[in-house]
């Protein structure tokens, strides 16, 4: 997994907003850093990597149209909501090509917890379940 490109032309002067996409990017670097010390499913790997692109794009939309702040990051929840809701559990889990490496529960735990909200995992672990 490649880390998410940060540049700081991203930063949109609203310290708040900056300070949570700055920490998404945190969040999604340690992630990746984490995945490729372990074996883990191409289904892990196409997440991860849809989840990152739309990230930038909306750190790319951030830098370019500081006065759209509220739309860029309107569309941003909207779409990240929609990967989540339909991405998780992943397709692999419980099947032969699950490595049982918990990156999915723990990249979901991740995006639950920047967002503020509690998690539950949908991509439980077996060896959190036993």
């Amino acid at each position: 997994m490649r880390p998410l490109r940060w540049k700081p032309r991203s930063l949109t002067g609203i310290s708040e907003t900056d300070v949570r996409t700055s920490a998404l990017a945190g969040i999604l670097n340690a992630t990746a850093g984490e995945a490729n010390r372990v074996e883990h499913c191409q289904e892990l790997n196409d997440f991860f990597e849809q989840f990152t692109r739309l990230t930038e794009d909306m750190l790319i939309q951030l830098g370019e149209s500081p006065g759209d702040v509220v739309k860029t990051l309107e569309k941003f929840e909207t779409e990240r909501d929609d990967m989540l809701d339909s991405g998780q559990p992943l397709a692999a889990r419980g099947t032969p090509a699950c490595n049982d490496c918990c990156m999915c529960s723990l990249l979901e735990s991740r995006a639950k917890a920047w967002l503020g909200l509690e998690f539950t995992s949908r991509a439980q672990c077996d060896s959190e379940a036993g």
